[in-house]
C-alpha cells in the first residue's frame, strides 16, 4: 500500500484548515479567503508551516484533555468533600445528647 505524495494545492488547502481549526481552538473567526498569502510560499515553506501546525493542533488537543481530567477531578474532589462534611455534620447533629 504505497502512499502518493500530496500536490501543492492539497499541502496548501491542508495547511490552511489546519490554521483554521487552530484560530477556531483560540475562539478567533477566520474565513478560507484569510490565508491566500500561504499560496505565495514555497514548497519548504509550506512543509514546515503544514508540520508546525499539526504539532501545534496535537499539542493542544493533548492540553485540553489533561485540562479537563484535573477539571473534573478538581469537581469530584469537592462534591465529595462538601457531602462528606454534610454526612459529618448530620451525624455530629444526631448524636447530640437531647
Amino acid at each position: 500500500m504505497s502512499q502518493e505524495p500530496l500536490s501543492r494545492k492539497e499541502r496548501e488547502d491542508r495547511l490552511i484548515a489546519a490554521h483554521m481549526e487552530i484560530h477556531l481552538r483560540w475562539g478567533r473567526i477566520t474565513k478560507a479567503d484569510d490565508w491566500e498569502f500561504v499560496r505565495e510560499w514555497d514548497d519548504e515553506g509550506i512543509d514546515q508551516g503544514l508540520k508546525e501546525c499539526v504539532g501545534q493542533l496535537q499539542f493542544e488537543k493533548a492540553a485540553s484533555t489533561v485540562k479537563a481530567v484535573f477539571k473534573t477531578i478538581a469537581i469530584a474532589f469537592g462534591v465529595l468533600g462538601v457531602a462528606g462534611l454534610l454526612l459529618f455534620g448530620i451525624k455530629q447533629l444526631l448524636a447530640l445528647p437531647k
